[in-house]
């Protein structure tokens, strides 16, 4: 969805925008010293996701985005600005940085050089909006759309180097993300991990209302290098040896949730994972859980119900994350609260209305639906159809 520029070249506008001097009916156009660069590709795309949700019947918690190539480089340039609506990403072969990108002539003439870093009408510079590390830097504290990226060590087209960089800035501000990459070149991108990624069904477990763990520091993470091709590991992940179950629990004053180590499959044999790893982990769109400000935080990580390990801080505001996290093979499940309750001598008394998510769902033929009141008092659940008919009443009573 990146622009046409009507000059006769078969250009675009790199999925941005362009200088407020650039003229579209000619190749090529002057380098701008000074002056504005102007979102005007990225604002259609963001008018766009938002007149199709407001006018397709589609799941609005369940809304991606995925790019090859140039398409790729659209997803990351637009995705901070549209976070909060998009679930997830999968991008291959993209750059991350177009300030210093390997199409430079041209898109110099969009934007100026790097050296003169004009301001956009956003408010950020020039080599700030068009660096996805600055853009994610910058979004430290929002919860962008889960990341999943596919790169190749010997593509020529958009180069290694910066993706490095890019993994360190995820892993430093505690996004969500899972980065893949081989020794593949521009077009071969996905070919090796398709054992494990054969299509994009996978991606419907992400919905936009849903947390989710953001992992860093993972002990079992490949070793990407330093940005030249022969070094590091020549086939690997980020995170990909990581994942966790759906069932989890995100409540007024609790969280809880089921991690797990996984093998991953590769066209060049399975990518073994030991049975277990240390992991940060980062609580990212956080539906109910909510810790007041001084609060003291209690976390406890279990494997088969025995503990593990187990911690305390107090509440600072920001981000919540506990750090090296045992994660197992088999399982471990983290609960994470700020109320320590001792079921033999005391009650936790909610402290508002709350009605849960039901869980499982969808299910067959059982599911529990959990719901807590601050005070005493008559209650009444009833379950309706789609249609508004009264299905079943649940419960009815004080």
């Amino acid at each position: 969805i990146d622009d046409w520029i009507p000059s006769g070249q078969q250009l675009a506008t790199l999925y941005y925008g362009y200088h407020e001097n650039f003229d579209l009916f000619i190749y090529p156009n002057p380098i701008p010293s000074s002056g504005t660069i102007f979102n005007y590709t990225a604002a259609r795309v963001e008018h766009t996701i938002n007149w199709c949700l407001q006018n397709f019947p589609v799941d609005t918690t369940r809304v991606y985005m995925t790019g090859w190539s140039m398409g790729g480089i659209g997803v990351m340039l637009n995705m901070t600005t549209v976070a909060e609506k998009i679930a997830a990403v999968y991008v291959l072969a993209p750059i991350f940085n177009m300030s210093i990108s390997t199409v430079a002539t041209y898109a110099n003439q969009l934007w100026g050089t790097a050296a003169t870093n004009l301001l956009t009408n956003e408010g950020s510079t020039r080599n700030q909006r068009l660096n996805s590390c600055c853009m994610v830097s910058e979004k430290h504290n929002a919860s962008l759309p889960l990341m999943f990226t596919f790169c190749g060590k010997n593509d020529s087209n958009v180069g290694w180097a910066e993706k490095v960089i890019f993994y360190d800035s995820i892993n430093t501000n505690q996004h969500g993300a899972f980065h893949f990459w081989s020794q593949t070149d521009h077009f071969n991108i996905l070919t090796p991990w398709s054992p494990s990624y054969s299509n994009f069904s996978f991606f419907t477990r992400y919905r936009t209302n849903l947390s989710y763990p953001a992992f860093s520091n993972c002990s079992l993470d490949d070793n990407p290098g330093s940005g030249v091709s022969t070094d590091g590991d020549s086939i690997g992940t980020i995170n990909g040896y990581l994942d966790w179950k759906d069932n989890i629990v995100d409540s007024l004053e609790r969280y809880e949730i089921t991690l797990y180590v996984k093998d991953l499959l590769t066209t060049q044999g399975a990518l073994v994972a030991p049975d277990s790893g240390t992991t940060d982990i980062t609580l990212r769109r956080l539906q109910k859980f909510s810790i007041p400000i001084g609060e003291t935080i209690f976390w406890e990580n279990s494997k088969n119900g025995i503990l593990v390990q187990e911690g305390s801080f107090t509440y600072n505001d920001g981000l919540i994350t506990i750090p090296q996290v045992k994660v197992f093979k088999d399982s471990c499940h983290l609960k994470i609260f700020y109320t320590p309750v001792n079921v033999d001598d005391q009650i936790l008394i909610p402290k508002q209305f709350a009605l849960e998510q039901n869980y499982p769902n969808p299910f067959n033929p059982v599911t529990v639906i959990s719901y807590q009141l601050p005070v005493s008092g008559d209650a009444t659940i009833k379950v309706y159809d789609i249609l508004g008919n009264l299905v079943q009443e649940l419960v009815n009573k004080e």
